[in-house]
């Protein structure tokens, strides 16, 4: 994200975006959608790696990661079938009721003490339809907005959805805490992604039921057409050395940094504190995710002018 002067003609692209009454409220059902996504994130975070019952250690770690990565890498490719053939604007109502639905058997879960399978299960499930949730949003932009603005509004939403994972995380944590810390405080946080949920639903009603398509006559994907296009992605790829030299880039660079972030969670869990001392590993690890959060925005001066 770049902070840019205020005399950058993009300035006007984004007052333009935010003028559509249909992108504020796409807007909106990501903010509310995906801050319940951080909270989400952090009830469980807190109740699987940061609990004085349960000592993380790195296999637990890296079944934590694998649960949150798997949705994005397995529907995210293949959701575009489904919505190609549903109302958008339906989906993100009855999707976010479903993610509302299915935390609550996540609060049972948490309320046994058990993080066991069956918490895995429910956790994939609504990591699963969140990422339907951001597809169903990133296929709905260019009803709401096009041209240059679809350009802003794609750079826009992402990045302030991702902002407000963040934030969601963070405030949970201070929920958690506030609401006296351990599995009940997680819980606590778990009812209030619930909240966020609902209003996320609630706000996809305010727009028409055929604002954000499919067009009607519109070209139809099939699970078999996705496969063989992924394919061909691959070996396209392997062909065209620059960009496989960028996909390598990137795969790396992600996996550095989940590494990284691996070793500071059992760094500050295991090594700088008492196993029984959870509120201070924690309160490490927030500072340090609010420091790699830092790190990533970038702030672009103005150019002198001629």
């Amino acid at each position: 994200m770049a902070v840019q002067d205020s005399s950058n003609p993009g300035h006007g692209a984004l007052r333009s975006v935010l003028a559509s009454h249909n992108f504020r409220r796409l807007y909106s059902i990501r903010l509310a959608g995906q801050f319940g996504d951080g909270l989400l994130q952090s009830a469980l975070a807190t109740f699987v790696l940061f609990s004085p019952e349960r000592e993380p250690d790195a296999v637990r770690v890296a079944a934590a990661f694998a649960i949150l990565l798997l949705p994005y890498s397995f529907i995210g490719p293949f959701a575009g079938v489904l919505l190609d053939r549903w109302q958008r604007r339906n989906v993100l109502v009855r999707a976010n009721l479903l993610k509302s639905l299915f935390t609550v058997p996540i609060i049972v879960v948490v309320g046994a003490g058990q993080a066991d399978f069956v918490l895995g299960l429910f956790v994939l499930i609504v990591l699963g339809v969140s990422r339907f949730i951001l597809a169903g949003l990133s296929a709905s932009m260019p009803h709401v907005v096009n041209g240059r603005e679809l350009i802003t509004g794609n750079a826009l939403a992402p990045t302030s959805g991702t902002i407000a994972v963040g934030v969601g995380g963070i405030i949970g944590v201070g929920i958690r805490a506030l609401a006296g810390g351990g599995d009940t405080g997680s819980q606590v946080v778990l009812v209030a992604a619930i909240v966020s949920f609902v209003v996320a639903s609630f706000l996809a009603t305010r727009l028409a039921a055929h604002a954000l398509g499919p067009d009607h006559g519109a070209p139809v994907d099939t699970f078999a057409s996705v496969a063989r296009g992924l394919v061909l992605g691959a070996r396209t790829l392997w062909d065209k050395v620059p960009a496989r030299n960028i996909m390598v880039t990137i795969i790396v660079n992600r996996f550095v940094f989940g590494v990284l972030t691996a070793g500071a969670l059992l760094l500050v869990r295991g090594s700088l504190h008492p196993p029984t001392d959870v509120d201070a590993a924690l309160s490490d690890f927030v500072l340090a995710t609010a420091g790699a959060a830092v790190g990533a925005v970038r702030v672009r001066r103005p150019r002198p002018r001629a």
